[in-house]
């Protein structure tokens, strides 16, 4: 279970919506919705028609990555942030961008609540993406 967000995050969260309408970005927030479900769903609506780039430190955008989708991981310290993109996906991951499900049900991720397969590791998981193409 997600643990409770924090106050300090909560109070910065009205000054920040309340710059980034002045900055004329536009924004969409949709109660019980988790940002990256809006995204998903916003990314597949405008798949073929828009360049898109999402900034996100969530490692579950990774599955979005396309020919018209890219994504931004930003970077603490003074690290360059790392963008990842149709062209460089499986030089940096050994896999495919739509593969990025069934790799992660097999190696499991703890922050989705995944156990993946007991043994298998990363590259195992490659392996057998590579060799079978999916689950």
């Amino acid at each position: 279970k997600r643990s409770k967000t924090p106050n300090d995050l909560i109070i910065q969260l009205k000054p920040l919506k309340e710059m980034i309408s002045l900055m004329g970005i536009k924004s969409l927030e949709i109660n019980n919705y988790e940002a990256d479900d809006i995204i998903g769903s916003a990314n597949k609506i405008f798949n073929q028609s828009l360049d898109k780039v999402i900034v996100s430190s969530d490692r579950d955008m990774l599955q979005l990555v396309s020919k018209n989708t890219s994504i931004i991981f930003p970077q603490s310290g003074k690290k360059e942030d790392v963008i990842i993109c149709e062209n460089n996906f499986c030089d940096k991951f050994q896999f495919h961008p739509n593969q990025t499900i069934d790799y992660k049900s097999i190696v499991g991720d703890a922050s989705d609540n995944l156990p993946g397969i007991p043994g298998i590791g990363d590259k195992t998981a490659i392996k057998l993406l590579k060799k079978y193409k999916t689950l």
